[in-house]
């Protein structure tokens, strides 16, 4: 006789690990969002003055890149804080280790054993 098991879906937990190439600490992201912040508007003043040096007169593919990964990773920080607070309600701002997963926002990044 073969016996069977029920397995239900519904509920069930996955072991997943994030890359630590997709993942950002919140420390990184307000580095980044700073740097990029500042890549933006020096690039803006240069076109209002029309006297761009070498260095800011980008292509326009490339501002909008810029501008598309500053918009992903200022979602990104929000999305951390919002986890952040109801996770340690009596801290405002989370610790500057704490990541998260540009791929998958509930995994986690663990080290190996």
């Amino acid at each position: 006789m073969v016996g069977f098991r029920l397995g239900a879906i519904d509920g069930s937990k996955v072991h997943s690990d994030a890359s630590k190439h997709q993942a950002m600490s919140y420390e990184r992201m307000k580095e980044v969002i700073w740097e990029l912040a500042r890549l933006v508007a020096a690039h803006g003043a240069a076109d209002e003055t029309d006297t761009a040096p070498p260095a800011l007169d980008l292509p326009a593919d490339h501002v909008q890149r810029v501008l598309e990964r500053l918009a992903r990773i200022q979602q990104a920080k929000a999305d951390l804080e919002a986890r952040w607070t109801t996770d340690h309600p009596d801290t405002q701002e989370p610790e500057g280790k704490a990541q998260i997963d540009f791929t998958d926002p509930d995994s986690a990044r663990y080290s190996a054993p």
